[in-house]
């Protein structure tokens, strides 16, 4: 990441901080940290070849910490996610955003197929949870703490929440989405893709990041001065 690009989103996160006044509330739910981003699987016959089509929405979601997107707010401490996520506990920073989804272009799969969805690869630190409520449910998936790479599919939509330590970065994750056919067995059709996010560190950390970026590019425009 650029510095100039860093340096905007670190003074976006810092002046969100600062405008804040936001009444404590104990949150019952974990927000999606802004708007959906779909990723579309779209499976299509042309001439009778399968194959799939993936499209993956704008923008980049950001992983950030509860204490900086909901700076006045705290999780209930009966709530499974309030080990990682609770600013009080590790209070890693998460995102909700994507959305898996089948693309509403899909041509119907042959009868008894099905679409599975594994993750190959991850940038260390993030990790992947199922999440619901009614029950509360957080759950590891996609090789998190040992859980399976791979998703058996039902095509519906699926939120993962994605965590990652609160600190500046960027993390990726590939995927791919297979065919299975009746017997669950692999039908060798496939596509890869990726998805990418932007991390956000606390609201301390990022003060000090804003600072520091700041005085390091007056010091270098004063020398090229």
């Amino acid at each position: 990441m650029k510095t100039s690009k860093l340096l905007t989103v670190l003074t976006i996160a810092t002046v969100a901080v600062a405008v804040s006044a936001a009444r404590a509330a104990a949150l019952t739910t974990v927000p999606m940290q802004g708007p959906m981003v779909h990723v579309g699987i779209e499976y299509a016959e042309h001439d009778g070849v399968p194959h799939f089509h993936i499209h993956v929405e704008d923008p980049v979601p950001m992983l950030t910490p509860l204490s900086l997107s909901h700076p006045s707010d705290q999780f209930d401490n009966t709530d499974p996610w309030f080990g990682e996520l609770d600013p009080s506990a590790e209070g890693r920073a998460f995102n909700r955003q994507y959305g898996f989804v089948l693309d509403g272009g899909s041509d119907p799969l042959p009868a008894g197929y099905g679409i599975w969805i594994r993750q190959l690869s991850a940038t260390p630190g993030l990790e992947a949870f199922r999440y619901r409520t009614s029950p509360d449910t957080w759950s590891p998936m996609f090789g998190t703490d040992g859980s399976r790479d791979t998703l058996q599919w039902n095509l519906g939509m699926f939120h993962p929440a994605y965590t990652a330590p609160a600190g500046v970065g960027q993390y990726f994750a590939t995927y791919q989405a297979f065919l299975v056919d009746a017997d669950k067995n692999p039908t060798g059709v496939s596509a890869q893709f990726q998805l990418e996010w932007n991390a956000i560190p606390e609201p301390t950390t990022a003060i000090m990041t804003v600072l520091g970026l700041g005085a390091a590019a007056l010091t270098i425009r004063r020398r090229k001065a």
